[in-house]
C-alpha cells in the first residue's frame, strides 16, 4: 500500500468538486451560480498553492526540483488553465461577475446583423451593454462623424453616411425592444470572465470538470514521487 503525501491538496479538491456539483445543480438560478462558481474556482485555483505548502518544506530540492519541471507543463495538464485562473482573480479582486448571462441573436433582414446584450448578474439581470454586427455593406454607416474620418468625403458621401447611420440606428432600435422575447426564448449563454468568448452553462462546466481531472493527475503524480510505501498492509476492501 503507498500512503498519499497530500491530503490537505485532496481535501482542496474534494471542496472543488463538492461546490461544482452545487454549481451544477444551481439550473442556472442566480445567485446561487455566481456563488458556487466563485467558490468551486477559488477552491480548485488553491489546490497547488496548498500542495506547495504541504511539500516544499518537508521535501526541500527534492520538491523544489519535482515542481519546476511540473510547474512547466502546468498549463498543458491542466485544461481550462487560464479560465480558472482569470476567474478566481475576477472574484477575488474586483468582485463576482462570474458567468454574465448573454442574449444573442442574428437577424436575417435589416442593417443589424447580429444583437449582443449582456446582463448584469448581480443587479437583478438588468442590462449591462449592448453590442452588435452590422452587414458588410452597410459598415460605412459605422464612420465617425469627425472632422478626420470625414476628410476628403463630398456632401454627398456624408449624406449616404449620414442616412445609414440613421438606418442602423432605428433598425438597432426595433430589435432592442424585442429583448424581452430574446429572453424568454433563447437560452442565454454565458461570459465566465470578461474578454471570453460566450459559451452554454454546460461548456463551462465540462471544462471545470476537465481541470479538475487535471489536478487528479498532478496529485497522483505527487503521490507517485513522494507517498510513503507500507510494504505489507493491504488498503480496506
Amino acid at each position: 500500500m503507498r500512503l498519499g503525501c497530500c491530503p490537505i491538496a485532496r481535501d482542496k479538491l474534494a471542496e472543488a468538486r463538492f461546490f461544482l456539483g452545487r454549481l451544477k445543480r444551481s439550473k442556472e438560478r442566480q445567485p446561487a451560480l455566481r456563488f458556487y462558481a466563485s467558490a468551486a474556482v477559488s477552491a480548485a485555483r488553491s489546490v497547488t498553492f496548498v500542495l506547495q505548502t504541504e511539500l516544499r518544506e518537508r521535501r526541500g530540492v527534492q520538491f523544489e526540483n519535482w515542481w519546476k519541471e511540473i510547474k512547466s507543463t502546468l498549463s498543458e495538464q491542466l485544461s481550462a488553465f487560464e479560465l480558472v485562473r482569470d476567474s478566481r482573480n475576477m472574484a477575488h479582486k474586483q468582485g463576482n461577475h462570474l458567468f454574465r448571462p448573454v442574449l444573442k441573436r442574428t437577424f436575417p433582414d435589416g442593417p443589424v446583423s447580429e444583437l449582443r446584450i449582456r446582463l448584469s448578474p448581480i443587479s437583478n439581470g438588468s442590462l449591462a451593454d449592448v453590442s452588435f454586427e452590422v452587414r458588410p455593406e452597410r459598415e460605412h454607416g459605422l464612420i465617425p462623424l469627425t472632422d478626420e474620418a470625414l476628410a476628403g468625403k463630398d456632401r454627398d458621401e456624408i449624406d449616404a453616411i449620414m442616412q445609414n447611420k440613421l438606418e442602423i440606428m432605428m433598425d438597432l432600435g426595433r430589435k432592442l425592444e424585442d429583448s424581452d422575447t430574446m429572453l424568454k426564448t433563447n437560452p442565454p449563454l454565458y461570459e465566465p470572465v470578461e474578454g471570453y468568448e460566450d459559451l452554454p452553462f454546460g461548456e463551462i462546466v465540462s471544462r471545470l470538470d476537465g481541470y479538475l481531472r487535471g489536478l487528479d493527475s498532478v496529485l497522483d503524480a505527487a503521490d507517485a514521487t513522494f507517498g510513503l510505501d507500507l510494504p505489507g498492509v493491504t488498503p480496506a476492501a
